[in-house]
């Protein structure tokens, strides 16, 4: 579980609130919906330890964040930001298999079981394929998705994932939600994503964290309507 207590993240200049004492559940998506500069990725970045927070603390279960060691912390949530990552030389099942460091002895050494975990991320997202192509070589499609099978392949608990279909196809972008709210439903993972794919959206997720005027609402996402949410940002 991912609780917070009177939590304000931000910058000097301009602070978000969020709901008081709010909590994420595992086992489902929790969606991240406003609009451009809302403070979606602020947030991420917040809970990612990439950004301190102004007010407030978080909690994964029982324990703070900053509690947790470097290489703890990697065990529990993956991020994966909108920044391009390129490796010189790194093939496409090598930028994957980075993923599995966390788990990895102090020489970094992948064990059997490892690449198993890289090989089947790999197949999860369609890209058997081009396991061998090198990262540089991907188009920016098939970079994101590279990227978001190296979080995966991290097997944490928790994910957070900021605009990660944006240079997807269609087909790519359903396939992304669809095989998010699986490892959801199966591995209990709580996933967090920003997202402008409404419709995905409200089709996948169980939470929507609406955020406006430099505030962050939590509702269950029932029944709920693009008109309504649309409503919200106002």
């Amino acid at each position: 579980m991912l609780s917070f207590e009177n939590l304000s993240f931000g910058y000097t200049t301009r602070r978000w609130q969020l709901p008081q004492n709010a909590s994420l559940e595992g086992g489902q998506i929790v969606a991240l919906l406003g609009r451009n500069g809302a403070g979606k990725s602020t947030f991420l970045r917040s809970v990612a330890r990439q950004l301190p927070i102004l007010n407030g603390n978080i909690y994964i279960d029982s324990d703070e964040i900053g509690q947790f060691s470097i290489a703890d912390y990697a065990q529990k949530v993956a991020v994966v930001r909108t920044e391009k990552i390129q490796i010189p030389y790194c093939s496409l099942r090598q930028l994957v298999a980075f993923g599995r460091l966390p788990h990895s002895n102090y020489w970094g050494e992948l064990q059997a079981q490892d690449w198993q975990k890289v090989d089947s991320t790999l197949a999860r997202f369609g890209l058997e394929a081009l396991a061998e192509r090198i990262s540089s070589d991907l188009s920016d499609g098939e970079l994101q998705l590279a990227l978001l099978a190296r979080a995966v392949a991290q097997d944490c608990p928790i994910l957070l994932l900021d605009e990660i279909t944006s240079h997807l196809d269609f087909i790519n972008r359903r396939l992304v939600f669809e095989q998010l709210a699986i490892l959801a439903k199966e591995e209990k993972k709580l996933i967090i994503i920003a997202s402008h794919e409404l419709e995905l959206v409200i089709q996948y997720s169980q939470q929507l964290l609406i955020f406006a005027q430099q505030k962050a609402m939590l509702l269950a996402n029932k029944e709920i309507s693009i008109g309504d949410i649309l409503r919200y940002w106002q």
